[in-house]
């Protein structure tokens, strides 16, 4: 399994979440873009579609308020890591029933960081995101991301493996992934937060190595 993933499953409250739900299924149906492949061009697959990947417009204030929540979580626990920094980019990927993202790997950085949000109608649903290592793609981790968990990778997750969106046929409401970047660099003093090792897991759930030290 990649080392520099971690799963949070309680930082968001339920009050947040519905806000957001309910800011994401106002967002208009044209602020969604297919992605483009530099090679093959616009995807014609079904749910590879996007809000924010292109034109970056203002982060929605409900969901502003996400990502505010999540900074000052890693603010008090790592004031010098990244992920304290404000959320400056905000990508939604939305899923109805029985679809999914491919694999695909994101493009080179200092320091990756990525912050994954997961939002569910059915909120007993599980969404599966799939790590497949770069050299050898048979060799695959699954992150189940329960709703209103929160999800973070870096190091080689980021840069040694591919990540995707696995569809799944038990899903029977709309799922919406949310992807928060942050573009600062900081100096190489910053601290690594302690739970990127997934040798000392503070706490098992759904499967996966994670995290809960709210």
């Amino acid at each position: 399994m990649p080392h520099d993933v971690a799963l949070i499953p309680h930082i968001l409250t339920p009050d947040l979440c519905r806000d957001a739900l309910l800011c994401l299924d106002a967002l208009p149906e044209d602020s969604y873009h297919h992605l483009v492949h530099p090679r093959w061009g616009p995807s014609k697959r079904k749910g590879e579609a996007a809000y924010g990947r292109h034109n970056q417009p203002p982060i929605p204030t409900p969901l502003r308020r996400v990502a505010d929540k999540i900074q000052h979580y890693f603010a008090q626990r790592w004031p010098l890591s990244t992920l304290a920094q404000p959320m400056q980019t905000l990508t939604v990927q939305r899923y109805k029933p029985g679809e999914g993202l491919t694999k695909h790997r994101d493009g080179p950085k200092q320091k990756p960081f990525v912050v994954g949000v997961t939002l569910c109608h059915d909120q007993d649903y599980l969404r599966k995101l799939r790590f497949r290592m770069l050299t050898n793609p048979s060799v695959k981790y699954d992150l189940h991301t329960p709703h209103a968990s929160v999800y973070v990778f870096h190091g080689d997750a980021y840069n040694d493996w591919t990540h995707e969106s696995v569809p799944s046929k038990t899903q029977n409401a709309l799922v919406y992934s949310l992807t928060f970047r942050n573009r600062t660099i900081r100096t190489p003093s910053y601290e690594t937060p302690p739970f990127f090792n997934p040798f000392q897991p503070i706490a098992n759930t759904v499967g996966n190595t994670a995290v809960d030290n709210a």
